[in-house]
């Protein structure tokens, strides 16, 4: 027998279990392939959809929760190629309250800037570009999605319902909630579609969003927040005035942007002020952020420039952190909510031991703690949410000092949001419930020193381990 015969005949006798091979790996591969195209054709409508909900914007600065002045844009440069837009989840439901929708992207948007972005005209959009209406905080614009699920037309009433900002997270122990809901009763002027930037997000999916649209003077207003933004949208750098266009978006942003516009600012103490220690320089300068605490970058940055200056004298920074204490106890007494501040010398000894409180006069007559007393300070933890997880920590009374001087800075008390402005305790809205009774020397304090209380330093890491600050 030969070799050819040999193999003939195999592959004759095999033929069977050959031809199923084949066949298997000839549907195998129809299958990948079609899951291959498949797999690219979705990828490309998924990148065409959302591509069209942007529409003509190429860049966007989104800063979230921050916010930051309106006026960016002019300041940069950009004017009529950029828009800034406040945005802010809410809830809509029709006037007579049939349907409601929960997830609502509310925009407020330059009545001027967007319109151009979005190619709105008076016959699509006829409250759009007309702001003598809009203005009035009376009408919204929808788009189809949010239209189809509340099953309202132009003309219809709507009831909006949009969480304010707060310059505290929501999860923070200390954030108000009281009043922390705005509520607006609209009438849809117009529906826009998709084509029209109705259905502009920078969510992917395939889904597209329910939208809202009101001028954003109005939102801003409403949410207490005037004349800000956290959207900056820009379109085809190659439209921009020569200046522009040579820069990247990103070194025009760096090289203009300001502290303000982190809400972060900076003054200058004089020596001149005695509530405040300076160190023996003419003057210092003081960092504060209007979102309470401060980044550790942006203490860190702080320290550094201290560090480095290149000025003929500094001084070392001096870092301050200060929180909300539910109870201060000793003994059988006890003093109820209380601002308690950790801070570096010259606010404190410089050798203060980890478990050694500072405390003012009227605080130890209140205890009646003297030095070496042990007193209980009982706080919840900064980011414990609704959960309201509280501590204790003891600590000996290390020294007494009068309400003066730098023992009397105000300011060392941040601008809590529902404490702060409060006129009376009884007008506190600490975003838990106050369950120690204020009395009425607790109101005679508050009235007469408001944000001057007990202090204290304790390397920070013991007192508020969950603080995210230095």
């Amino acid at each position: 027998m030969t070799l050819a015969t040999f193999l003939r005949r195999t592959l004759v006798f095999h033929a069977r279990t050959h031809l199923g091979v084949i066949a298997g790996s000839a549907i195998g591969c129809a299958a990948l392939t079609g899951a291959l195209l498949v797999g690219d054709s979705v990828r490309e409508s998924l990148k065409d959809m959302n591509l069209a909900r942007l529409g003509p914007i190429h860049f966007a600065c989104v800063t979230g929760d921050r916010l930051f002045p309106t006026g960016l844009n002019h300041r940069i440069g950009l004017k009529s190629r950029a828009c800034s837009v406040l945005i802010s989840p809410g809830v809509v439901s029709s006037g007579d309250g049939a349907a409601r929708v929960n997830h609502v992207q509310v925009l407020g948007v330059d009545t001027l800037d967007w319109p151009r972005f979005a190619n709105w005209d008076a016959t699509q959009a006829p409250g759009a570009l007309a702001s003598e209406v809009w203005n009035r905080g009376e009408t919204a614009v929808i788009n189809e999605t949010l239209s189809r699920r509340l099953q309202v037309r132009a003309g219809d009433e709507i009831v909006l319902r949009v969480r304010k900002p707060s310059a505290l997270a929501l999860d923070a122990a200390i954030s108000p909630r009281n009043d922390a809901v705005a509520a607006l009763r609209l009438t849809v002027s117009a529906i826009v579609p998709a084509a029209k930037l109705g259905d502009f997000t920078f969510t992917p999916g395939q889904a597209p969003p329910a939208n809202l649209f009101l001028p954003l003077d109005v939102l801003s207003s409403q949410l207490g927040v005037t004349n800000q933004a956290n959207l900056l949208v820009v379109g085809s750098v190659a439209e921009l005035k020569d200046e522009v266009a040579a820069k990247s978006l990103d070194a025009l942003i760096a090289e203009r942007w300001q502290l303000e516009d982190a809400g972060i600012h900076v003054r200058v103490v004089n020596a001149s002020s005695n509530s405040i220690p300076t160190n023996g320089l003419a003057s210092q300068i003081e960092l504060s952020s209007t979102r309470i605490f401060l980044e550790r970058s942006l203490a860190e940055a702080a320290r550094l420039v201290s560090t480095n200056s290149a000025l003929e004298s500094h001084s070392a920074p001096i870092r301050v952190l200060t929180y909300l204490a539910n109870l201060l106890r000793s003994g059988d007494q006890s003093t109820p909510y209380s601002m308690v501040a950790a801070a570096d010398p010259p606010y404190v000894p410089a050798d203060l031991a980890e478990d050694e409180i500072i405390l003012n006069t009227w605080t130890a007559e209140d205890l009646r703690a003297t030095n070496g007393s042990t007193v209980e300070l009982s706080y919840y933890l900064v980011d414990s949410g609704s959960h309201l997880v509280e501590r204790t920590n003891r600590f000996r009374v290390r020294g007494v000092v009068p309400i003066a001087g730098a023992h009397a800075d105000r300011t060392l008390m941040p601008e809590f949001p529902g404490i702060a402005k409060a006129e009376s305790t009884h007008d506190w809205d600490a975003g838990f419930p106050l369950v120690y009774t204020f009395r009425d020397k607790d109101e005679a304090y508050w009235k007469q020193f408001r944000g001057t209380f007990s202090h204290r330093q304790e390397q920070i890491n013991q007192f508020l381990k969950a603080a995210r600050g230095w």
